[in-house]
């Protein structure tokens, strides 16, 4: 009976040390795939939502790695650092990094810059690449922006055999602090016109801006139980392949036509505007409606898209 005991125990305790293992595994793997953008997420364990906000004033000098940026990176970790608005304000055409030798999480952490204003990290994997190059010139860097599009913030950098050709050569350029020339290259597209009340139907902003720009209008209504029971969720949007020139006049509280053909569900105001997403049930929803309750709006103030809740037609559950 001892023995058996003694057996028991001994499985305890190494499925104790296993588990413990595992976890520090986990913890020890998420560390270093955010690199030093997971510094953001312990620093801020107040709630998810709340921004650190860093400012950390521009030195005078700084090396210049605009010219010959081949590579693009995306700045990770932003959402702990500044929020969306702060994003479409900034209107440089430049990012600046700072290698923070001291940074506790990731002894390769780059920290980019908008300004003053910390916006986020270079990935750990690309900054255990750059890191010991980039020590070798100095601490702190100009580099160039390359969004391609607005919302998403990129930067340049050259390439790492190209860098270090520029290093061993002594052919490393440096930049002083002008803030004229910085306004001068300012990326005015950045700034988002406000949708006119003709398009949002003066509804809220319940979305967006998401990643090219668009920004969602409307509101959200719950779902019905009969609706669910006829296979329907709420429609998010429409897919966008299959968008016409007709959609540009739809508006929230409108009733559009649906139409099943072909195992497609088809929304229609005066034309066809579009297709549904939709697995199942189509038929059910053939000379149904759509009731649009959310439209998508472009950086250019047309309607690109909308969402809304279906309804069976007349007589169907």
């Amino acid at each position: 009976m001892g023995f058996l005991a003694t057996v028991m125990v001994l499985v305890l305790v190494l499925y104790w040390l296993r588990s413990r293992a595992r976890k520090q595994s986990v913890e020890q793997y998420s560390m270093h795939s955010f690199g030093g953008g997971q510094q953001a997420a312990q620093e801020d364990s107040a709630s998810d939502d709340e921004i650190t906000v860093v400012h950390r004033e521009l030195p005078e000098r700084l090396v210049d790695l605009r010219d010959g940026a081949e590579r693009s990176f995306r700045v990770v970790g932003a959402s702990h650092w500044v929020d969306r608005d702060e994003i479409w304000q900034y209107h440089i055409d430049a990012f600046f990094l700072h290698r923070e030798q001291d940074n506790i999480h990731d002894d390769n952490a780059i920290a980019v810059y908008g300004g003053d204003r910390k916006f986020g990290y270079m990935s750990a994997g690309m900054a255990a690449q750059y890191a010991p190059l980039l020590d070798q010139v100095g601490p702190d860097f100009i580099v160039a922006r390359c969004d391609g599009d607005l919302a998403r913030m990129r930067f340049g950098l050259p390439r790492i055999p190209t860098l270090r050709t520029l290093i061993n050569e002594q052919k490393i350029r440096y930049w002083m602090l002008d803030y004229a020339e910085l306004e001068a290259t300012a990326l005015l597209s950045i700034t988002l016109p406000s949708p006119g009340t003709e398009a949002t139907g003066g509804y809220p902003r319940i979305a967006g801006p998401y990643n090219n720009g668009d920004q969602v209008f409307g509101y959200y209504e719950g779902f019905a139980t009969d609706l669910r029971a006829a296979g329907t969720p709420q429609v998010s949007s429409l897919k966008r392949s299959t968008i016409t020139k007709a959609m540009q006049d739809v508006r929230i509280g409108d009733q559009l036509s649906l139409r099943s053909a072909n195992n497609t569900l088809t929304v229609f105001k005066r034309g066809p505007v579009g297709q549904v997403h939709w697995k199942d049930h189509k038929d059910v929803f053939d000379g149904g409606l759509l009731e649009v309750q959310q439209v998508f709006i472009d950086i250019y103030g047309n309607v690109v898209n909308c969402g809304g809740k279906a309804r069976p037609a007349k007589g169907v559950r």
